[in-house]
């Protein structure tokens, strides 16, 4: 007999997905998750441990241009990825150490595949410029990662973030879309999952097809995107940090 109903499982999820996960994949996560709460006793640490390891598969795949492959395991890496927390809040599991597991295991498959899928991708088009335009984007994904976690901190993480947001708080112009856009449900455009789900499941794809100035494409957008929301994430944070020096006065 299943422990958890469909409806616990959906209220068990984050209060903020991406658009990937919201509009196409969270049925899918749903029903996933709510069998693997119920028919296995795997715990969110374990999850997450099979999630790097088909991170690695990806990453694998990838080295060796097979890049529908690595596409398809990479997708498999982001549903175990999406498990271990929804479990961890279904079944009571709580602590610093699974969050710990789940960003380290994060750290390391975004590194390894996104090296491996350079590497690829400069046998395939045989054109050195691949590296220093892969190397710049890895960079810029990784630092709005690492302003992500540090805002979220901050801020004292997203649930805080969004009823500062409803209380209007925010005065930019960036600031309010990106408000506007947590208030539906959503996180920010540009978000590091929707990032990750161009970047190593679309990109892959139209490289395996020879749509090399597609993928291009798709990697500057992204780019810009990421800067975009950097500038966006500064000032909305700037402005509510200094309204809460002013209440502490």
């Amino acid at each position: 007999m299943a422990k958890f109903t469909l409806s616990q499982v959906k209220s068990a999820k984050g209060s903020l997905q991406g658009y990937f996960n919201r509009l196409l994949l969270e049925p899918i996560f749903d029903r996933t998750t709510w069998l693997v709460a119920n028919f296995t006793n795997l715990t969110p640490n374990q999850i997450s441990i099979i999630g790097f390891i088909l991170g690695l598969a990806s990453a694998i795949a990838f080295f060796f241009q097979y890049f529908i492959t690595g596409a398809i395991l990479f997708e498999l890496m982001n549903l175990f990825d999406t498990f271990d927390g929804r479990i961890a809040r279904l079944k009571g599991f709580s602590g610093k150490w699974g969050m710990y597991v789940d960003s380290y295991c994060g750290f390391y498959f975004t590194f390894l595949i996104a090296i491996a899928l350079t590497y690829a991708t400069y046998l395939q088009t045989n054109n050195l410029l691949v590296w220093p335009i892969a190397f710049t984007l890895y960079f810029l994904l990784i630092i709005h990662f690492v302003e992500g976690n540090v805002a979220g901190f901050i801020m004292g993480g997203s649930e805080s973030y969004k009823k500062r947001t409803q209380q209007g708080q925010t005065t930019s112009l960036l600031g309010k879309i990106r408000d506007y856009t947590i208030k539906k449900g959503f996180r920010e455009p540009f978000n590091m999952t929707d990032n990750q789900h161009v970047l190593f499941g679309i990109i892959p794809i139209l490289l395996a097809l020879n749509q090399i100035t597609a993928a291009l494409i798709l990697a500057i957008i992204i780019a810009v995107g990421i800067i975009l929301n950097s500038i966006m994430w500064f000032f909305n944070y700037r402005t509510m940090m200094q309204l809460d020096d002013k209440e502490k006065e």
